[in-house]
């Protein structure tokens, strides 16, 4: 054969490579597409048929009026004043009768979900039900994002399969059931895991200020999602060895830059019209003294939060100064009763994996407070023990393959001190399904493979060792 044959037979099976490859990448796309499609169509299914008709109340309540405001011109107002009603107590039907119609500044909750939904006020698409088939969307753009996490890890495979899990999980698709951030925090920490890979690969300047962009992004979703501007640190500080300390100064400055730049405008905004300092969000007082006293130390609710702890008795027009009277009051009990600590951390968390108290945790507090329908409680209940198993599987096949795992041990690590700092609801857990779901995913696929290999060696049982250990190390690869 000639050199001439030779370079023809060669780019002949270059050219079948590449084809099969984007065969390959084409299957990927449609696979997850379809996959995304029926994501979409049971969450719409959902909130149609079992969340339609859910009362305005609480946080749904903010969520739902804030962004009327907005769209009207009167600002990141507190809709609760301003149709005289007080902070956390359930909207009556006649709130209308009762409007104050008075402005007050407000910053109860983040300002991103308001901005979108404000955005869709603008188009028409103001009511309740349209608000939750909003969220829908972002929840099925979640999936998309998960796959190709998956992807960026595993192969096309662990994407097909991330997917999957995503689409059929409950923890992916509860939220869905109520007008709050959950969903819209999922996404944006979905496009922050992918963008920390890229950075990761490629520690360019464009990648170091989207990273701090969505960082920013998440932060104004929920706010203790501001804990991933450590992210990039810790990538620099364990996956980045090779490159110089100069380097990565550079690059983490550049990133925290760029997520201080993002929330600047609404960090200064709650400065100047607030008597305290507020950052993000001024919800974190009566948090913390709901969570923190007599009813909600012992007895059925221990490890929640007990609402009626928290005096509402006086109506404050400065959120700021709600906030720091309730944060004291939390903060007092919490000292007053140290001895606790422990045994309540560990029953906030034991409510959040469902370990503690399950069985009220998934049929009375997510069903009658949060106003989940039972049967997605009790499925959460039950699937987020294999879920959260796999997890942990797919971690340390990660940390295996050399790939960084710290940006998904960051987000279980926000998860697990949002609980401890609240209280055990798995409102807190949303942001964490994104990286355990596509982890479990992970692990699936090493267990296929792990299955393929071993179905290979009984098929051929004159195989030479050196030939099996060959084939498992090479089935074992996940990358």
């Amino acid at each position: 054969m000639s050199v001439t044959d030779i370079e023809q037979s060669s780019n002949l099976e270059e050219k079948v490579e590449n084809k099969n490859s984007r065969s390959r990448v084409s299957l990927f796309w449609i696979l997850t597409a379809v996959i995304t499609l029926a994501s979409l169509a049971w969450r719409i299914f959902y909130v149609i048929h079992w969340n339609w008709n859910q009362p305005l109340q609480g946080d749904a309540f903010y969520f739902h009026w804030q962004p009327w405001m907005i769209a009207h011109g009167l600002g990141f107002s507190d809709p609760y004043v301003y149709f005289g009603m007080q902070h956390g107590v359930n909207i009556p039907s006649s709130f209308y009768t009762s409007s104050t119609h008075q402005l007050v500044p407000s910053a109860h909750h983040p300002p991103l979900l308001c901005i979108i939904l404000a955005a869709g006020d603008l188009l028409t698409l103001q009511s309740f039900g349209t608000q939750l088939l909003i969220l829908c969307f972002f929840g099925a753009a979640t999936v998309t994002l998960c796959s190709i996490l998956g992807r960026m890890l595993g192969g096309e495979r662990v994407g097909v399969l991330a997917a999957l899990i995503a689409t059929i999980y409950p923890g992916m698709w509860i939220y869905d059931g109520q007008l709050l951030a959950e969903q819209l925090a999922q996404f944006t920490v979905a496009l922050l895991l992918i963008q920390l890979v890229l950075f990761w690969r490629n520690r360019s300047m464009k990648n170091a200020i989207l990273t701090g962009v969505f960082v920013a992004l998440a932060a104004l979703t929920r706010a203790e999602l501001l804990m991933f501007i450590l992210a990039p640190f810790l990538l620099a500080v364990f996956s980045m060895k090779q490159d110089s300390i100069k380097k990565k100064v550079r690059v983490v400055g550049i990133a925290t830059a760029a997520t201080v730049l993002v929330l600047s405008p609404w960090v200064i905004r709650n400065l100047v019209v607030f008597q305290y300092p507020e950052i993000i969000a001024t919800d974190l007082g009566a948090t913390v003294e709901a969570a923190n006293c007599a009813a909600s130390y012992d007895g059925t609710a221990q490890g929640y939060e007990v609402w009626n702890c928290v005096g509402l008795s006086i109506q404050w027009h400065d959120e700021s100064y709600y906030d720091h009277v309730h944060l004291v009051a939390g903060l007092n009990y919490i000292d007053a009763h140290k001895g606790q600590a422990a045994i309540m951390a560990a029953a906030r968390v034991g409510r959040l994996l469902y370990l503690f108290k399950p069985h009220q945790q998934a049929t009375f507090i997510l069903n009658f407070i949060d106003g989940w329908p039972q049967f997605a409680d009790t499925a959460l209940w039950y699937s987020s023990y294999p879920v959260e198993i796999l997890g942990i599987v797919g971690l340390i096949i990660l940390k295996k393959k050399r790939i960084p795992i710290s940006p998904y041990i960051l987000t279980f690590v926000i998860v697990l001190t949002a609980t401890i700092i609240a209280f055990g609801d798995i409102r807190f857990r949303a942001v964490g399904e994104v990286p355990l779901t596509v982890l479990a995913a992970v692990a699936l696929d090493w267990f296929i493979k792990a299955g393929v290999g071993k179905f290979k060696r009984i098929a051929t049982p004159g195989s030479k060792p050196s030939e099996i250990e060959e084939i498992t190390e090479e089935d074992a690869a996940i990358v």
